[in-house]
């Protein structure tokens, strides 16, 4: 599957969303990082994934408490793997030796609490294997600490050319050096590090049948770690399981977190929308301003999380399983390259439709051909309707050009301001002084099943009235309608 750029990542809330989640491990972080959304391929793989989330969500106190214990070890995991690649191939100095011990240590602690995990909710695949016999290897004296020393134990011929450069370092210290004494020393010296470079080699060799086990190991700690940061994530800001499968995308009470979260500190209200989308083209109008991009926006975010093994927010959400999933607005990139934005949408709206040729797509557009003319531009969205309605995928597509739902399957209206008292609006918003971000409040952003033949909502002559102080230009504006 394609992946979003940043900007749409970012535009969708997709780049908030991740930015909640705070794993503890650096392999976590990667992972996370390099999370993408799987499709029809990876059904099953994505249906555990969500088992898991459910179950974690659900757990209760002393398994939370539980989970706490594992994420505080976690978080003292350091990303091993590259010394574990460079064991398979080479002789590890102590230092590298000292990081794989200081892993199996973790790992110690960590082997009775996955399996508890495991025991007590199910989830797939969590426990983790001590390595105990690998351990041993490093921990020659059992003292069970994270230091690691290449002892005299590994090695009769080291414990020996110790033991002389001891002596040899006393006679100095009683006699005084000499040439004699300097070179015995020097010779012993040698020996030892002869003998301990030996020891690491073996234990290099000794350790290779164990590689495959810690890095289970390590990939189960990130998939982990990120469970554990999706389910709290989940219970943070009620996020629900979607329904994966069928051929209707559908949402009620959907929730684009991002938006809400800017909504919420801006001290308004966010409206959760309810929206089915059967297959064809679903297209949703509205004057601007009426939330047509935030519903638009907000399905292609919690589509996206249920294709990464997210919950999505929602009260409930049935999404199909998409080989693509591809969102065409505002390209600032083809824009800044010399494209008009009409041109920059064409190119992309050509590539998106070669793209899904032949395969199960989700296709959403966001005012598209907003860069051309009015006229034509509802004659190329009105074409571009009927067009996508006869194709096998899904699109979405947020338009304020009258006709364009004529051919659509579906038809969605915005709210905005068709329910408000005008007049009253208008005293208020000249009492309270507050432009764009007062008008907001009074916005309804509820979408509401229309027929193909309904006109947009005429919200932009409502928004002149309530903020143009000029009545000469009122009225010119009011005769030309």
């Amino acid at each position: 599957m394609q992946e979003l750029n940043f900007h749409q990542k970012e535009e969708i809330g997709l780049v908030w969303v991740l930015d909640q989640l705070h794993p503890a491990s650096a392999c976590g972080r990667e992972r996370l990082r390099a999370a993408k959304p799987a499709g029809p391929a990876q059904r099953r793989e994505l249906e555990r994934e969500l088992e898991d989330v459910q179950r974690l969500v659900q757990a209760d106190g002393e398994q939370r408490r539980l989970m706490a214990q594992m994420v505080h070890i976690f978080s003292q995991v350091r990303d091993v793997r590259p010394t574990l690649a460079r064991c398979r191939e080479v002789s590890l100095g102590d230092v590298e030796l000292f990081e794989i011990k200081s892993l199996l240590l973790q790992l110690a602690r960590l082997a009775p609490l996955s399996a508890e995990l495991e025991r007590q909710l199910g989830v797939h695949d969590a426990a983790i294997e001590a390595c105990a016999p690998a351990l041993a290897l490093l921990d020659a004296e059992g003292r069970g600490t994270a230091a690691f020393y290449i002892s005299s134990l590994y090695s009769e011929a080291l414990a020996q050319a110790r033991r002389e450069k001891r002596s040899i370092e006393e006679q100095i210290r009683r006699a005084g050096a000499d040439d004699e004494l300097s070179a015995q020393r020097a010779a012993a010296a040698a020996r030892e590090q002869n003998e301990e470079a030996a020891v690491c080699r073996r234990l290099s060799l000794q350790l290779r049948p164990y590689l495959d086990s810690m890095e289970q190991s390590l990939g189960r700690i990130a998939r982990l770690d990120v469970l554990f940061e999706k389910a709290r994530v989940a219970r943070a800001l009620g996020a629900v399981c979607p329904r994966l499968g069928g051929d209707v995308l559908r949402f009620q009470g959907l929730v684009n977190p991002y938006a809400a979260d800017a909504v919420e500190k801006a001290g308004g209200t966010y409206t959760p929308v309810d929206i089915a989308m059967p297959r064809g083209a679903t297209v949703i109008t509205g004057a601007n301003m009426g939330g047509k991009s935030v519903a638009l926006r907000g399905v292609v975010l919690n589509t996206l999380l249920a294709h990464m093994g997210f919950f999505v927010f929602a009260r409930q959400a049935d999404i199909p399983l998409f080989d693509e999933i591809l969102l065409i607005g505002e390209d600032r990139q083809s824009v800044s390259e010399g494209l008009s934005s009409f041109g920059a949408e064409l190119a992309a709206l050509s590539g998106a439709l070669e793209a899904s040729r032949g395969r199960f797509c989700l296709l959403v557009l966001d005012e598209f051909a907003r860069g051309t003319n009015p006229e034509e531009g509802r004659r190329i969205v009105r074409a571009l309707v009927g067009y996508l309605q006869a194709r096998e995928g899904i699109a979405l597509l947020a338009t304020h050009y009258d006709g364009a739902a004529e051919r659509a399957g579906a038809h969605y209206q915005v709210a905005g301001l068709r329910e408000q008292d005008s007049e009253r609006l208008k005293a208020e918003l000249r009492a309270q002084p507050g432009g764009f971000e007062a008008l907001r409040r009074y916005m309804d952003y509820r979408l509401f099943p229309a027929r193909a033949g309904d006109e947009c909502p005429r919200s932009a002559l409502a928004v002149c009235r309530m903020l143009l102080a000029q009545q000469d230009l009122m009225r010119a504006i009011e005769e030309s309608y």
